[in-house]
């Protein structure tokens, strides 16, 4: 058991925290698993370990060299990694009074080098640990340092990613379960649910391909940075795009409308620009807004929705172009313009763009596929707010899109 003074009430807190993840005992996952195997191989260490801490026990979510699943709370190392926020070495365990009489370093394993860091989630809270260890003593040199902190926010990226998936199937399968007898409330939950699983796989695409450049040794440690950063930023996206989602597929689920509010256009499009823009920057597209001061009423949440998903159409399908952002204000509505000379769309797939089971997305300038049904929910969503999408588009010289909404949306 462990001592009082684990069992207190940060910690107890901690704790209940850690079990909104749904992540103890649970199966293994290959994401997890290859980041542990990264450790080991960038470490240079025969063991490796992921490790969540609860009341009781040290559990591995993901575990290289060790043919146990878990372990005392009260004799694991990372109990004490996870009471600072730095990464905590220990050279020799033989040597160190905390852990020289551990059982750990006295009968098998034979601990003698530990590392660990500390996994640390967007509210401060330290869950676990990603840690190394070898039956040596040894040192770590400043890269592998830094390569371990860096995979340790990737766990805990994954972490995020793991519990926005499973919150999303929990309110998912609230509504379909009241939602059984409304025909046009199950067609929203099926689009929904085919566009946030699509969106999702971009961060987690971009973490695969970020693990196997550092594996293969491919990245410098300031490249290291520059992906972690943008990663970090995709995840964010990909999690407001989630609740966004929930709480439209809620308020459609009740019959409720949610409430109008009066935005500036020009700031409200720079914000969804700034969300956007690890994506471009990768691409090398240019962003641009020409959009005048004007305000609109209107339901920023359909809007918002709308907007961003032309912005990051008009990116999959340009490279190291322009994409232009404009608005023209006519007497009773106004008109959004989203414009990029990207790769452009074929004649004959123009007039099936927006329908949901004929058109069928193309693959964009990196190989990026997609489902085909963003679109399809952008023109549901301008129909709500009383308005029109159509697209106009030549191969090769690019896209453009029109919203037309009214300017006083009752």
């Amino acid at each position: 058991m462990p001592s009082k003074q684990l069992i207190n009430t940060a910690d107890k807190l901690r704790i209940e925290i850690l079990k909104q993840y749904q992540i103890m005992d649970s199966p293994p996952e290959k994401e997890f698993d290859n980041l542990a195997k990264l450790a080991s191989y960038i470490c240079d260490t025969p063991i490796s370990l992921i490790t969540l801490l609860d009341e009781n026990r040290q559990w591995f979510k993901a575990n290289v060299g060790l043919s146990v699943s878990q372990t005392s709370r009260e004799q694991a190392f990372c109990d004490h990694t996870i009471r600072q926020d730095d990464i905590m070495v220990v050279e020799d365990a033989q040597k160190d009074e905390r852990f020289r009489e551990n059982p750990f370093v006295l009968e098998d394993p034979n601990v003698r080098f530990y590392a660990g860091v500390p996994l640390i989630n967007p509210q401060g809270y330290k869950l676990g640990s990603l840690c190394v260890i070898d039956k040596v003593p040894r040192q770590l040199d400043q890269n592998q340092i830094f390569a371990l902190k860096t995979l340790a926010i990737q766990v805990m990226s994954q972490m995020e990613l793991r519990k926005q998936n499973y919150e999303l199937i929990r309110i998912l399968d609230e509504m379909y379960e009241q939602n059984q007898v409304l025909e046009d409330l199950n067609d929203f939950n099926r689009k929904l649910q085919s566009i946030v699983s699509h969106d999702l796989k971009s961060p987690i695409g971009a973490t695969r391909h970020f693990l196997n450049y550092i594996s293969n040794g491919e990245l410098t440690p300031e490249e290291i940075l520059v992906w972690s950063e943008s990663i970090s930023k995709s995840l964010e996206l990909s999690e407001k795009l989630v609740m966004s989602l929930a709480d439209l597929g809620l308020n459609n689920f009740n019959h409720s409308e949610q409430e109008k509010q009066t935005i500036e256009l020009n700031s409200f499009v720079q914000g969804i620009i700034g969300d956007v823009a690890s994506q471009t920057q990768l691409k090398k597209n240019k962003m641009v807004n020409k959009i005048g001061e004007m305000n609109l009423s209107i339901n920023a949440n359909l809007l918002e929705f709308v907007i961003r998903n032309l912005l990051q159409n008009a990116n999959k399908f340009t490279k190291q172009g322009a994409i232009c952002t404009k608005a023209i204000r006519k007497e009773k509505h106004i008109l959004i313009i989203i414009q990029d000379n990207g790769q452009g769309i074929e004649a004959h797939k123009i007039k099936d763009i927006f329908a949901v089971n004929k058109f069928k997305s193309s693959v964009g300038t990196d190989g990026e596929t997609g489902t085909g049904l963003g679109l399809a929910i952008c023109q549901d969503f301008v129909t709500r707010m009383n308005g029109k999408i159509w697209v106009e588009s030549e191969v090769n010289k690019g896209s453009t899109f029109y919203i037309k909404l009214p300017l006083f949306n009752a």
